[in-house]
């Protein structure tokens, strides 16, 4: 074998090991497909998610892994959007936000998110249909809903009781088939909306007409909501 196919055989070697790496301990691009975080996300969004935002699971990696615990575990922050592994559906992650946290109480009261008997504040968004809702720590954001009422939920220690943005339209921890969620089940945080394109619709609009390109590189972090 020449040294240049040696050379050749090394540097394929080295991209597929930091391909790998940064697929595990980097970050992870994911695709919006539903509704249920509208209006924060829209289908056709491609989101920067960060992997190594609360550490690593065993989600973190392309192939099943039999550990349980999370390696280098950090905090989730109310307000966070965190992508994650449902159960029965390991081949699909989902994507909502973070409003309780472990030892909390969680309720919905007209609508409102309320956390340990404290009402999150709702605010009319003037001649659109969205309410801008406000978290104990400052964070806003837009959310869609009707005002409904739940039962108080008590949020398990090392878990997290997740939303959608469109209330009426997020199967969350609202609902007894889904629950609060494990530590163990995140694979990170979403960052930054990359770029969008709206799904093809039956009128067959062209590629760069479906672009949203008011979408492109927006922050998924800030404190304040954008339209």
């Amino acid at each position: 074998m020449t040294q240049k196919s040696l050379l050749l055989i090394k540097g394929v070697c080295v991209s597929l090991i930091l391909a790998l790496c940064v697929k595990i301990f980097g970050v992870e691009l994911f695709r919006v497909s539903s509704t249920s975080m509208a209006p924060t996300l829209l289908p056709g969004d491609y989101v920067l998610v960060v992997k190594g935002a609360y550490g690593y699971t065993r989600h973190s990696f392309p192939w099943e892994m039999s550990f349980r615990d999370t390696l280098m575990q950090r905090d989730v922050s109310r307000g966070d959007i965190v992508v994650f592994h449902q159960s029965g559906a390991p081949a699909n992650p989902w994507i909502k936000r973070v409003v309780g946290l472990p030892g909390e109480r969680v309720r919905m009261m007209a609508g409102a998110v309320c956390v340990d008997g404290a009402t999150c504040p709702l605010l009319t968004h003037p001649f659109t249909p969205l309410y801008e809702e406000i978290l104990p720590e400052g964070v806003r954001y837009f959310v869609t809903c009707s005002p409904q009422d739940t039962s108080s939920q008590r949020v398990p220690e090392g878990d997290y009781f997740v939303l959608g943005d469109a209330r009426d339209n997020s199967k969350d921890s609202r609902h007894m088939e889904v629950g609060p969620i494990y530590h163990t089940q995140l694979l990170g945080q979403a960052r930054w909306i990359l770029w969008s394109c709206a799904p093809q619709g039956p009128s067959n609009e062209s590629f760069f007409s479906r672009v949203r390109w008011a979408r492109f590189f927006t922050s998924l972090t800030q404190k304040s909501p954008t339209l």
